[in-house]
């Protein structure tokens, strides 16, 4: 059953799962300084454990049956990628999540206004409430920050190969970028079907963006409003490699949008196909997440939200 938390539920302890492979923070203080502010609040925390044999869902979905037992809240102290696995599992049974950010980028931290800072998330886990969240829908994966098919998933997937080798930080991710972009990026022929209208387009990469911070970052300037039901869908042209070099430079310059070669519109619904391709499985990242998915990939707003403790935004501040 879908809980609403417009009433202030999920006051009882914080289940706490901590990814010690996400970003390059400290585990240990992170996890002293979780413990010090919530026993200062005279709240209860205990620290999940990933048993081994398992994997991530099976431990969130426990995770999140043992919240519903004691009227507690999940919280994930993780990159995006973790994030991402938490907040399916919540989304579909309906309960309530929090983030302690610990990744590299922390978008969806950053996106729903949770501080970066550990001392600062854990005030708000102590002293907020959950609030209805937009998530997007690929198939059947959701993502709190992007998909994407093409030159950008390939750049995700290489990046986690830069982590392993040479460490966890946004340097390393722009160093990542720059090697990726060393490479021309094949051509992809989509047929886009959004709005009532069918179209043909030539592209080396798709991203479709729940993050309006990962849009403005790079001065991309179609945002999907907070509150609204639709993403935002960016098409880059077939480019060579000193053209990707330029446009990572206006990304970092925050003037994307500038750039004929990138082409941006809202939805509420897109089926994806490609065509001239024989194999009906394509590579889409999610979150920074590698899957293997079935065309035609279709993507939309998820009818379930996802109940994330955040600071309100726009109306909510009327009622919060």
């Amino acid at each position: 059953m879908t809980i609403d938390y417009r009433d202030g539920a999920g006051q009882g302890p914080l289940l706490i799962f901590q990814n010690p492979r996400s970003g390059d923070r400290d585990v240990q203080q992170v996890r002293d300084t979780i413990e010090a502010e919530v026993h200062a609040a005279g709240r209860q925390v205990s620290f999940l454990r990933h048993a081994a044999g398992s994997n991530l869902q099976q431990t969130f979905s426990a995770a999140f049956a043992a919240a519903s037992r004691c009227n507690g809240t999940v919280v994930v102290a993780g990159g995006d990628g973790t994030i991402n696995v938490a907040a399916s599992i919540a989304v579909e049974r309906g309960q309530a999540m929090g983030i302690i950010p610990s990744g590299t980028f922390n978008f969806v931290a950053r996106s729903h206004g949770i501080p970066e800072d550990t001392t600062e998330a854990v005030q708000l886990l102590l002293r907020g409430r959950p609030r209805a969240s937009r998530v997007g829908r690929i198939n059947d994966k959701l993502f709190l920050v992007n998909s994407s098919i093409g030159s950008y998933a390939r750049l995700q997937q290489e990046r986690e190969g830069f982590k392993r080798t040479i460490g966890r930080s946004r340097t390393v991710a722009s160093l990542a970028a720059v090697v990726s972009a060393l490479r021309v990026s094949p051509s992809m022929r989509l047929k886009l079907d959004y709005r009532g209208e069918e179209q043909t387009v030539n592209c080396s990469t798709l991203i479709m963006c729940n993050s309006r911070l990962q849009l403005e970052l790079v001065g991309v300037n179609t945002l999907p409003a907070q509150d609204a039901d639709e993403l935002a869908c960016i098409c880059l042209s077939p480019v060579g490699v000193r053209m990707q070099l330029a446009m990572i430079w206006k990304g970092w310059q925050r003037q994307i949008s500038e750039a004929d070669e990138v082409d941006s519109f809202l939805f509420d619904e897109l089926a994806i196909e490609l065509s001239n391709r024989r194999s009906r499985i394509v590579t889409v990242a999610v979150d920074g997440e590698m899957h293997r998915l079935a065309l035609p990939l279709r993507v939309n707003v998820s009818d379930k939200p996802l109940w994330l403790v955040r600071p309100p935004v726009n109306a909510e501040v009327a009622t919060a």
